[in-house]
C-alpha cells in the first residue's frame, strides 16, 4: 500500500495506508456482499445463527435477533431491520431468507417494520436449502468476538450475489448490484457449465423486488453482463382509468411514500404564488393536472402495493405520467457498480464473472466436502472392514468367540493380530464390544459395510465429475 505515497512524510504515508486499511475492512466486513453467496456479513451471520438455533418454526422476532447477535455483536435494531429486509413479506431480498409473521415491512413502503416483540422470524426451507446444505465443505474463521467459528461465506448452491438486490455504502464508494429473476440465473449457469464454463453473449436482464418495468437497453445491459458496470431505467407499472392513473408496481428503489409526498409537493408548489422569502414562486400554475393532494391515495392492501393518481381531466393523463417520469416519481435510472468481496480482496464483477467466480467456489466446496466425508467413511470402513473378514470366516470366527468368552479380551486381540498383520489397537477394541449376535452374520455392521463401500465410491464417482 505504500506504493501509493511516494513522499518523504512518515506521517502522511501512515495515513494513506490506514486510510486504505480502513476502507478495505469496511467494504470487506460491513458494506459489501460476497461474490460467493451474496450476502452481506450483517446478513450472514444472522441466517448462520438461526441455523445454529435450529430456529425453523416462527418465534418471536426478539429471540430470533439475539441469536444473531451472538455472531453480530452490533445494535439489536440495525440486525433488526437487516432481518426484516430477507423476510418473504417484505420481498427485498430474493429468494426469502426468512419466514415472517406481523408487519416486517415491505420493499415499496419506507414505513419500516412493527417493534420486533410484536413480529416473528425463522428460518426458511429456501435458506437451509439453498444456503446450509454444505456448510462441511467451506471455511471458518474466529468470529468477532473470538468466541467460536463461523463461516467466511455461506455454501451457495447458486450465484445468489445475482438476486439479493443489494446495495452497499463503503468509505467513498457505493455499490449498487440489480437483482436478476432467478430461474435465468439459474438458467444462465447452467448453460456455463454445460458449454464448457463459456458464455455465448447472453443477456439476462433485471429483475427487481418492486417489480416496474426494465428499458430495453442491450448495450448497456452488455456491459453490465461482462463490466459489471451500466446504466439501467426503470419505470413503474401503471394502467389508465379514465382519469385516473393507477400505479402497481413502482421502479427500482422508489418507495410507495416517496411518490406520494414528492406528487403532492408539485401540488402545492404549483398553487402557491410567493415562496417563504417573498419572491415570486416560478413553478407556480405549472403543474395543473391534479387539483388536489387528496387526489393522490395509497390504496395498497393485504393484497398488494396500489397508488391512485386522479388526473384533473382524462386528457391530462397522459401529460400527468410524462411528467412524473421526468421528474424521477415514476421512472428513475441507476448506474450498476457491481463491487463484491472475494476474499480479502474488492472485486468490480459483471454478471459472467459473478457466475465464475461462484462456479470455481461451489467447486472448491463440494470437492473439500466429499473428501472429508470420505476420509471419515474410510476410517469407518477399515474398521468394518476387519470385523466382517472376522465373521465371514467361520473357523477364524469361531476361535475368537472361544478366547473373548473363555480366556478374555487380550488373549483374543492377540488372535486377532495373528491372522490379521497390522491390525490396530483401536480396532481390536472395537470388536471385542460387540455383542456375541453381531457375529452370527454380521447384522447391521455387514450392511454398514456395504453401504459405506458403496457411498465412498459415489463420492469419488462425484469427484472425477464436479461439473455433473
Amino acid at each position: 500500500m505504500a506504493e501509493l505515497y511516494n513522499g518523504t512524510s512518515e506521517g502522511v504515508k501512515q495515513v494513506v495506508e490506514g486510510f486504505i486499511d480502513y476502507a478495505l475492512e469496511v467494504g470487506i466486513n460491513r458494506a459489501f456482499p460476497s461474490i460467493i453467496d451474496g450476502l452481506k456479513t450483517s446478513q450472514r451471520r444472522p441466517i448462520y445463527a438461526m441455523d445454529e438455533s435450529k430456529i425453523y418454526t416462527l418465534v418471536k422476532s426478539t429471540k430470533a435477533v439475539a441469536s444473531g447477535i451472538v455472531y453480530h455483536p452490533h445494535g439489536d435494531e440495525a440486525l433488526y431491520k437487516t432481518m426484516a429486509r430477507m423476510a418473504r413479506s417484505n420481498g427485498s431480498v430474493l429468494p426469502s431468507l426468512i419466514e415472517g409473521g406481523g408487519d416486517l415491512d415491505k420493499s415499496y413502503s419506507n414505513s419500516g417494520p412493527a417493534a420486533m416483540r410484536y413480529t416473528y422470524m425463522c428460518l426458511s426451507k429456501e435458506a437451509r436449502e439453498l444456503l446450509l446444505r454444505d456448510l462441511d465443505g467451506v471455511p471458518f474463521k474466529q468470529t468477532e468476538t473470538d468466541e467460536g467459528l463461523e463461516p467466511v461465506y455461506l455454501p451457495a448452491r447458486f450465484p445468489m450475489a445475482l438476486t439479493a438486490s443489494t446495495q452497499g455504502m463503503g468509505v467513498g464508494i457505493a455499490n449498487k448490484i440489480p437483482s436478476f429473476n432467478y430461474n435465468e440465473v439459474i438458467k444462465l449457469a447452467m448453460e456455463f457449465i454445460k458449454d464448457g464454463e463459456t458464455f455465448n453473449d447472453q443477456i439476462i436482464y433485471p429483475d427487481f423486488p418492486n417489480g416496474g418495468v426494465v428499458v430495453a437497453n442491450n448495450s448497456e445491459l452488455a456491459k453490465i453482463m461482462t463490466t459489471g458496470r451500466g446504466k439501467i431505467r426503470s419505470k413503474a407499472k401503471i394502467s389508465v382509468n379514465k382519469r385516473d392513473i393507477l400505479v402497481e408496481e413502482l421502479p427500482y428503489n422508489i418507495t410507495d411514500g416517496r411518490v406520494i409526498e414528492k406528487i403532492k409537493d408539485l401540488v402545492r408548489l404549483s398553487k402557491t404564488r410567493k415562496l417563504k422569502d417573498g419572491s415570486n414562486n416560478p413553478f407556480f400554475g405549472k403543474f395543473p393536472y391534479i387539483t388536489s393532494e387528496d387526489n393522490v391515495i395509497l390504496t395498497s392492501d393485504l393484497k398488494g402495493f396500489g397508488i391512485r393518481i386522479r388526473s384533473r381531466n382524462a386528457s391530462d393523463v397522459d401529460t400527468v405520467i410524462q411528467e412524473l417520469s421526468r421528474r424521477g416519481v415514476l421512472a428513475t435510472s441507476f448506474t450498476s457498480n457491481m463491487i463484491f468481496t472475494h476474499g480479502s480482496k474488492l472485486v468490480v464483477e459483471g454478471v459472467y464473472g459473478v457466475i465464475r467466480a461462484w462456479y470455481e467456489e461451489r467447486k472448491a466446496t463440494l470437492n473439500n466436502k466429499f473428501n472429508k466425508h470420505i476420509s471419515s467413511l474410510e476410517k469407518e470402513k477399515i474398521v468394518l472392514d476387519y470385523f466382517v473378514k472376522l465373521i465371514n470366516n467361520e473357523e477364524y470366527k469361531k476361535e475368537y468367540l472361544r478366547l473373548i468368552s473363555s480366556v478374555g479380551i487380550s488373549d483374543a486381540s492377540d488372535y486377532l493380530r495373528s491372522i490379521f498383520e497390522g491390525i490396530p489397537s483401536d480396532v481390536c477394541d472395537w470388536i471385542s464390544k460387540r455383542r456375541a449376535n453381531a457375529f452370527l452374520n454380521g447384522g447391521k455392521y455387514s450392511s454398514r459395510y456395504e453401504e459405506v463401500t458403496n457411498t465412498i465410491e459415489m463420492y469419488k464417482g462425484y469427484l472425477s465429475d464436479l461439473r455433473t
